[in-house]
């Protein structure tokens, strides 16, 4: 499952970068969808014996797809500050016909780290909860048919 866990976090570390310079909106569907594939082709790889195993190893790996996530979150995040800055957000909005002045720059930099503080927790509480449902998935649909092990004490 680590393999899984770590492709997974390098993927959904470009994705958070590429979709983060669009809009960090985006980014919780992308947790959903990385949380149940990671959790689906986690188990699968170390196909455990019981379906009480799945559970851990499964939402560890959505939680490294999660932080994959958010790291490219913050990437990206860094990049759009550096590209756009307080500064092109203010005449922006003095273009469109708004009072720009001093607070926009707070506000811009306060948006910026509360939006990755907020949806990045979001992320992060996403992709291990359907990395849990993935694992499920995987046992319902083929873990439930494997052999018993030959150990009773797995």
């Amino acid at each position: 499952m680590t393999a899984v866990a770590l492709i997974a976090a390098l993927a959904t570390f470009v994705l958070g970068l590429g979709l983060t310079l669009l809009s960090p909106l985006c980014l919780p569907c992308v947790a959903v969808v990385a949380g149940l594939l990671v959790g689906y082709f986690g188990a699968n790889a170390d196909k455990p014996p019981y379906s009480r195993l799945v559970n851990g190893p499964s939402a560890i790996s959505g939680l490294f797809a999660g932080l994959g996530l958010l790291l490219g979150q913050m990437a990206g995040s860094a990049i759009n500050a550096t590209l756009v800055g307080a500064q092109g957000v203010g005449d922006i909005l003095s273009q469109m016909g708004f009072e720009t002045g001093p607070s926009v720059e707070a506000g811009y930099y306060g948006g910026i780290i509360g939006s990755i503080c907020c949806i990045g927790l979001i992320n992060l509480a996403l992709s291990a909860g359907f990395g849990v449902i993935g694992g499920q998935l995987w046992w319902q649909v083929t873990g439930k048919a494997l052999p018993p092990p030959s150990s009773p004490f797995v």
